[in-house]
């Protein structure tokens, strides 16, 4: 039997599972340090989850510029709108200047959102006492309006995105800039990237220059990431936000209800070369779906074309329903059975999935 004095903590352990230690070296510490320390012993995994919680309190976030983050999310769920920008990138990265500083007008929240639902989100500002400086028409859907409040320092810029609201977050002009928050969880789609020191920029910058601006551009760091990736994979950083209480689109009859956000199961191909593109994908939109999806090549895109054509043929109730949930339970199945590092997900792979999914009444 193993003397139980092996297992006993070092002078090291004891002082790092003193609580308010461990805590205090925990705010100086890059997310990865953190979980990596949680896993080192139990008392230090308790005291991470503590912190954890706390540091990411993203209904205080959101208290610095709605007056029920509830009524927010419920938009986001019912819109497909998400929230990015600097003040997502300084809460993740546990500064909340927008908290800290009630004296200099803060950087805008940005809050992108579909054409369609530009009046939904327009009426929801205004709501929480947001007006425009178009005072005279502040629901005419414009590609990007600024919106302030009389008694706070925070600002929104509202913007339509054209295509999907992930592929606006891979357009930015640097990693660090691709965030966001969505109803029910908060995603980073490049960690490493934008926090983690050694993956980013190796020449000295000023200490004062935003952390966006002191980030590697995407291309600088092009080959030390796979080029397919879809959001919810394991690359991503996501922390999910509890959303209960929040009432999804009621489905059509036929259809299933949708059980998350449609940007978790978007997807894009980075080229090889930084003499190429950054990013390279395709973006489904159809009037079979409440939403767009950003797909990472033409294949993807035929199979779930053909999917929802198989789904709704020889049904017109179901031809004048939406089918998100459809798609994402294919992209869903076809993530979870092939890795994307090993390449774009064969063809003959999802072929299976789109018969077993929609099948046509002579293959039943």
């Amino acid at each position: 039997m193993v003397n139980d004095v092996n297992h006993q903590p070092s002078p090291g352990q004891r002082v790092l599972s003193i609580g308010p230690i461990l805590d205090n070296i925990f705010s100086y510490s890059t997310p990865a340090t953190i979980l990596c320390a949680s896993r080192t012993m139990r008392m230090a995994h308790d005291i991470a989850r503590s912190y954890l919680n706390l540091a990411y309190n993203v209904d205080r976030f959101l208290f610095a510029y709605f007056s029920s983050p509830d009524a927010l999310r419920a938009l986001q769920a019912r819109t497909g709108t998400l929230l990015a920008g600097q003040p997502v990138l300084d809460f993740l990265q546990r500064t909340d200047m927008a908290l800290e500083d009630t004296t200099s007008v803060s950087p805008n929240l940005v809050l992108l959102v579909y054409g369609a639902y530009f009046f939904e989100a327009a009426r929801f500002l205004v709501s929480n006492g947001y007006s425009t400086s178009d005072a005279l028409s502040p629901l005419l859907p414009r590609e990007v309006s600024q919106w302030a409040r009389h008694d706070s320092v925070h600002t929104i810029s509202l913007r339509i995105v054209r295509q999907a609201p992930v592929v606006t977050l891979l357009m930015s002009d640097c990693m660090c800039s691709m965030n966001a928050i969505a109803f029910n969880k908060v995603f980073s789609l490049y960690p490493h990237a934008a926090f983690e020191p050694s993956h980013q920029c190796s020449k000295p910058k000023p200490a004062n220059m935003p952390v966006s601006e002191r980030i590697e551009p995407p291309g600088a760091l092009s080959r030390t990431h796979h080029p397919y990736r879809f959001v919810g994979d394991k690359h991503t950083w996501m922390m999910p936000i509890d959303a209960r209480s929040i009432t999804l689109p009621s489905p059509a009859s036929n259809t299933s209800r949708l059980s998350g956000d449609a940007m978790e199961w978007c997807s894009w191909r980075r080229p090889s070369s930084e003499k190429d593109a950054w990013l390279a994908n395709v973006v489904y939109d159809s009037s079979l779906l409440r939403f767009r999806y950003a797909l990472y090549d033409n294949s993807l895109l035929h199979a779930a074309e053909q999917l929802l054509a198989r789904f709704v043929i020889g049904n017109p109730e179901r031809a004048r329903a939406f089918h998100d949930a459809e798609l994402i339970q294919f992209l869903k199945l076809c993530f979870a059975k092939w890795d994307l590092t090993a390449g774009p997900i064969p063809y003959s792979m999802m072929w299976p999935i789109i018969k077993s999914m929609s099948p046509l009444p002579s293959e039943q």
